[in-house]
Formats: structure tokens, sequence, C-alpha cells
């Protein structure tokens, strides 16, 4: 696992990157606390009627509790939006394709 660090709510913290795969397939990413090893948030989001991506691609919650660590992530690069992959509608939300650059 890659550890990162991040400024999130007023905070300097440490995360590990948790890369795994989902039971019906797909990249499954979460932020983990680098001190205790708990679940901080999952960045990943699957949903029965996305395409299959590449290994390493996924499709980023950005909303709601993620919105501010994910926002923080694309500005110092650390994910990249995967170009020609359509995004996902689901009820009230879209969900993009995107890649870790650890």
């Amino acid at each position: 696992m890659k550890s990162i660090k991040l400024n999130h709510d007023g905070t300097t913290r440490r995360f590990a990157v948790n890369v795994t795969e989902y039971v019906n397939g797909g990249t499954a990413v979460e932020l983990l606390e680098a001190d205790t090893g708990e679940t901080y948030c999952t960045l990943s989001v699957w949903f029965p009627e996305s395409p299959l991506l590449e290994p390493g691609w996924f499709f980023l919650k950005d909303w709601s509790e993620n919105g501010g660590i994910t926002e923080q992530m694309k500005l110092v690069g650390l994910l990249v939006p995967v170009k020609g992959v359509p995004p996902v509608h689901s009820g009230f939300v879209t969900a993009y394709a995107y890649r870790l650059n650890l």
C-alpha cells in the first residue's frame, strides 16, 4: 500500500491507499487512516449497470462526505480522469472514471 499526506478539514493526515477488487469485478479504492488502519473513506463506487473498466480504473465517488478529499486529490494530481469512458448515472449522482497517480 502507498502512503499519502493530505490536508483535509484543516488537518494534515496520513493515509494508506488500499486498492482491491469488488466481488463482481472492478477496482475498489479506499483511504485508510495510516496510524490505525481504519477506513477513512471509500473512493470508488460500483454500479451493476456500469461497464467493466480496465484494471486500475474505477468510478469515483466524489459526492457527499467524499467531496472535499477527492477535490484535493484531483488538485494535487493523485486522481486522474480516464478519457473516453462514459459516465454512469444512478439516481441523483453521476460517477466518472478515474485512475490513481501514486
